[in-house]
């Protein structure tokens, strides 16, 4: 995965968030692991063996895929391949993204898709965001104590586990009490994905709208 370009105020607050929640879906360590079937890709920067993408019918195999990388490394893995994600200083993106809007299309561009356009999972995901980021913040101004303990127990628990994600970035350590406004943003752009999906636009990029009608399982 290539180093994001972290200059503006948008990309500090949402860009490692990104990159922290992708690593949940997507945990490293099984996605290179050849006895897991979990597989993902990070599309800024990926090298492929040109025998192994001709084996899986090369780029027009993922005609029709949105989430294109994932959908490349999947069919990669599914054919007896080997497949390695990871963090580098290598590899930096260019592309800056200094307005929300920007960072706002592109991840609603493939959320509802990661969702696999289900009602289902994503009110599970609702639910769970809402459980893992936004409760723990409210307990604090709870009258209970107790209450107030265990959510200042869970904010430690969660800004230590964004906490390696926001030095690797070179951020100052107090960025890390941004998770949870993060959190819901990336929770309203899932369901901004959704809503567009329901009103017959599937996916939209570089000023292009695809139609919800044509789904397809390279997704």
């Amino acid at each position: 995965m290539a180093n994001l370009h972290m200059k503006s105020f948008w990309e500090k607050l949402l860009l490692p968030p990104f990159v922290y929640f992708f690593k949940l879906i997507y945990p490293f360590q099984l996605v290179s692991s050849p006895r897991s079937r979990v597989a993902a890709a990070a599309g800024g920067c990926a090298l492929v063996r040109l025998d192994k993408l001709r084996s899986i019918g090369g780029f027009m195999s993922l005609k029709g895929a949105i989430i294109d990388d994932c959908s490349l490394a999947r069919r990669i893995k599914e054919s007896s391949g080997r497949i390695w994600i990871g963090l580098s200083n290598d590899a930096r993106a260019l592309r800056p993204y200094e307005s929300l809007s920007s960072i706002w299309n592109m991840v609603a561009r493939t959320a509802y898709t990661q969702l696999h356009y289900s009602y289902v999972l994503l009110i599970g995901c609702t639910v769970l965001m809402a459980l893992s980021y936004l409760v723990p913040l409210i307990a604090l101004f709870s009258d209970s104590s107790t209450t107030k303990f265990l959510g200042a127990i869970a904010l430690t628990a969660m800004f230590g586990s964004y906490l390696p994600t926001v030095g690797y970035y070179r951020l100052p350590m107090y960025w890390v009490v941004t998770l949870p406004t993060a959190a819901m943003m990336f929770l309203a752009m899932t369901w901004t994905s959704a809503i567009r999906y329901v009103r017959g636009e599937r996916s939209r990029w570089k000023n292009r709208s695809y139609p919800s009608t044509q789904t397809s399982t390279s997704d």
